[in-house]
């Protein structure tokens, strides 16, 4: 196979399988793309970034495998900030060698790249600029090349270097593919990088195999299951794309020990946790709170042994692990069985000057109305933290798919007294049948944990500007990622 630069259009040869009426038919064409829907573009890949700089202005150039248009957007609080939004695109981790630049320009201190979103696949860039400097975007190269320019720029940096493959793709075999799983394997050599990703509408699985060769074909029978539909194909000179139409949601795990063949790919019918919206964030630093603890229970459901204290430290703990595997910083109130005064986790946040503060509790009416109502409330004190409120009572309850209750303005200590945006989150009422069963389960508590994640990381990345400099791939369901 004759290969060339990504940055020119490459033909490549795509193989890909499609029922259609029953019968399994292969189709062999040749494309620049292999879209993943008609309707839809390709997951475009983030290649390279370079600066050039001199005295009186400077330049970033941003190389993409596919063409797309970045959306500006700026801020004024807490520091005026550029940003520019790239739809529908990745991060390739070991391709941009430096994701965060100290530029230490007088008009501009630095440059972050980084995966905002992974559902929507969104890439950031963001420019710290030391005033009110102007960055100016200009396209080149159909697209693919963007020119971010302040005081006019600094010429144009130098083009990347084309990568070259240094493994091969030898084989693909689909080795089972029943109603509720699948098993995916592929021959490959040494120095493979696999990158995987999730896309919804529809459910669908992206694998990237970096500085690799495609030599394999799909097989040409694989019946009716789990996986309805399957691209195989050259994404760009260096890139093998595996994309994977799921009949369902799907949990996925992706299992490759470096050296050794096959990797392998497992999919299992279930709930994708990668539908929520979670960007990845560099930095922050979130306070959480579960609610009481130690001589106080807080709430007891109707379930035995279902006490508030004990669901609230365990959804906490899921929120710290998520936040932390995107570069956020979590400290916590408490992390076993103690209890803290309410002034006290406030000044818990205070002192370490935290972005955000989360208190995470359960709901409950009076012994008269015990199990009438249901349903995620979000409560804050302060203007600043109505929006966060807000965004925090629609991710919850879209996680764990319960009836939104709306967010409440209330004294209580833990919102007022904190010295940043702060909530109380009531996931649920737990004298509630419904909901009690939600927060009395492993995947309830998972679900509202992973709404919660999703609300924080949306807020803090909207009032920092903050990405992630290293770009993990999406992990569904908190299965394992590339190894």
């Amino acid at each position: 196979m004759h290969l060339v630069s990504a940055a020119r259009q490459p033909r490549r040869t795509t193989h890909r399988a499609t029922l259609a009426l029953g019968t399994l038919a292969i189709l062999h064409t040749l494309a620049l793309a292999a879209p993943a829907t008609r309707d839809e573009p390709p997951l475009a890949i983030v290649q390279a970034m370079t600066i050039a700089q001199n005295e009186q202005a400077v330049t970033v150039r941003l190389d993409l495998s596919h063409p797309r248009q970045p959306q500006m957007v700026t801020m004024n609080s807490p520091a005026y900030k550029v940003y520019f939004d790239i739809p529908s695109a990745r991060i390739r981790p070991e391709a941009v060698q430096s994701k965060e630049r100290n530029v230490g320009h007088r008009f501009l201190t630095g440059v972050r790249l980084g995966q905002f979103s992974d559902q929507p696949p969104i890439a950031r860039i963001v420019f710290d600029v030391t005033g009110r400097e102007r960055v100016s975007a200009t396209e080149t190269n159909g697209g693919k090349t963007w020119l971010f320019t302040i005081a006019g720029g600094a010429g144009t940096p130098k083009e990347p270097a084309a990568r070259k493959p240094v493994t091969r793709l030898e084989s693909l075999s689909i080795t089972a593919n029943e109603a509720e799983k699948a098993t995916i394997e592929l021959e490959v050599g040494e120095g493979v990088a696999p990158n995987a990703y999730a896309l919804t509408n529809p459910n669908r699985l992206v694998l990237d195999l970096d500085r690799t060769e495609l030599r394999a074909r799909l097989p040409r029978d694989w019946g009716q299951g789990l996986i309805r539909d399957l691209t195989l194909d050259q994404f760009t000179g260096d890139t093998v794309r595996l994309i994977a139409t799921l009949a369902q949601d799907a949990l996925v795990e992706v299992r490759h020990q470096p050296g050794r063949s096959p990797l392998t790919v497992t999919l299992t019918a279930g709930r994708a946790a990668a539908a929520l919206r979670m960007p990845n964030v560099g930095g922050g630093l979130v306070v959480i709170d579960p609610g009481h603890g130690g001589r106080d229970p807080g709430a007891v459901g109707g379930a035995p042994g279902l006490n508030e204290k004990t669901v609230n430290l365990d959804m906490g703990l899921r929120v710290k692990r998520l936040l932390e595997a995107r570069g956020v910083q979590v400290l916590m109130t408490r992390e076993g069985d103690t209890f803290v005064e309410l002034r006290e986790r406030a000044e818990i946040a205070n002192r370490a000057g935290a972005d955000l503060f989360v208190s995470i509790h359960c709901n409950a009416m009076p012994t008269a109305m015990k199990g009438q109502r249901s349903g995620t409330e979000m409560y804050s004190y302060t203007p600043r933290s109505s929006e966060f409120s807000q965004v925090m009572v629609d991710a919850v309850s879209a996680a764990a798919k319960t009836p939104n209750r709306g967010t409440f303005r209330r004294a209580f200590v833990v919102v007022r007294y904190t010295n940043m945006p702060s909530v109380l989150v009531e996931v649920g009422y737990i004298d509630n049948a419904n909901d009690a069963a939600l927060i009395g389960s492993e995947e309830g508590r998972q679900r509202f944990a992973e709404g919660m994640a999703a609300g924080i990381l949306s807020y803090l990345s909207s009032i920092t500007g903050r990405v992630d400099t290293g770009a993990t791939p999406v992990q569904l369901a908190g299965t394992e990622g590339p190894r």
